[in-house]
């Protein structure tokens, strides 16, 4: 399947505007001020990019978004059809934020743009899935498969191991969304794709014993995503990455010791999600350790620079360039650090 080009004029589109509205202001120093609480109010409006639709790992943002709107601050989502737009946008100075899986960021990075990695949001937990029975490379020849974008980490990931490990070309399509692509194999419409472990438990419900998870090694240690920002702006806007850093962490904590109340917060942001697959997807996160209730570490990032660099798709990093852990560090100075179960 052809990338509709229509998904990446909507998001250059969207793109432009937000730079053209908000890019002098996230350029320069901002100066905060405080509620009658003491609580802090930014005056300028900040966005945090996603490069897909809402989605469940996306929640925690909506949460710590929520709260601060109701605080007072002019805050929201933007979301991209294409991963390269949304680094670029991120780059650029339109989005303060975004959250996103470590390959396009690197690439900009790669190009000398001010762009850093300051938490984890998702460990990676993805699998290959592919029609029960199959077990080999051998098996998945003649299979066609769908990958998200020719950009995505994961993409790229799943076209590597097919072309290198299985040493096969197979039929590609393209179709962004996780959920799209589960939709797709229930309906024959593709055989085989990548998707979050939890994701597989939803497939696994809806037709049980169809498919299963095949062998892939080390393919997805680069699969996990973080929060990034804007450098430049972020080291003139420290309190204000502070401050949204403690709120996505009280999320992520959220998440983890208060299912029931995550639950309320999936259901509000993910309406379309049945009640029963949204505390099942809960569960399964949980059990994995997928919520970073500390911030996570750099792993999913060093895993990428040592997968991708190979590939020619980056080259010449300087960490010290990638990872600020300084507005961790600050958050949890604040709210201190709890126990976690990885």
């Amino acid at each position: 399947m052809k990338v509709n080009p229509v998904a990446g004029v909507l998001s250059f589109v969207i793109f432009l505007t937000i730079s053209i509205s908000g890019c002098s202001s996230s350029s320069s120093p901002s100066t905060p001020h405080r509620d009658s609480t003491g609580a802090l109010v930014p005056n300028i409006p900040i966005r945090i990019g996603h490069p897909a639709s809402p989605s469940f790992k996306g929640i925690p943002v909506e949460i710590a978004n929520q709260r601060l709107r109701q605080r007072g601050w002019d805050i929201d989502s933007v979301f991209f059809t294409q991963t390269d737009l949304a680094a670029a946008a991120l780059a650029q100075g339109a989005t303060q934020f975004t959250l996103m899986q470590p390959l396009d960021p690197l690439r900009v990075i790669d190009k000398g743009m001010d762009v850093r990695w300051i938490l984890e949001n998702n460990p990676g937990d993805f699998v290959l899935i592919a029609p029960t029975g199959t077990q080999t490379c051998a098996d998945l020849n003649g299979l066609k498969v769908a990958l998200s974008s020719k950009t995505s980490t994961n993409s790229m990931a799943t076209a590597s191991f097919l072309a290198q490990d299985c040493r096969l070309d197979p039929e590609i399509i393209y179709i962004l969304e996780g959920e799209a692509r589960v939709a797709a194999l229930l309906t024959n419409q593709i055989d085989s794709t990548f998707m979050q472990l939890a994701d597989f438990v939803v497939l696994e419900r809806e037709a049980p014993g169809r498919f299963s998870i095949f062998p892939t090694g080390n393919t997805y240690t680069t699969g996990g995503s973080g929060l990034w920002i804007s450098g430049n702006w972020a080291d003139q806007n420290r309190e204000i990455v502070r401050t949204y850093t403690i709120e996505l962490l009280k999320a992520y904590r959220m998440a983890e010791y208060n299912p029931q109340e995550f639950e309320k917060a999936v259901q509000e942001h993910l309406p379309e999600l049945d009640p029963a697959t949204a505390s099942q997807t809960i569960a399964v996160h949980r059990d994995l350790g997928g919520f970073p209730v500390n911030g996570g570490d750099v792993s999913i990032v060093e895993n990428a620079i040592t997968f991708f660099e190979p590939l020619g798709e980056i080259s010449n990093l300087n960490a010290e360039k990638i990872f600020d852990t300084s507005f961790l560090e600050d958050a949890l100075d604040t709210i201190g650090r709890i126990e976690e179960k990885r």
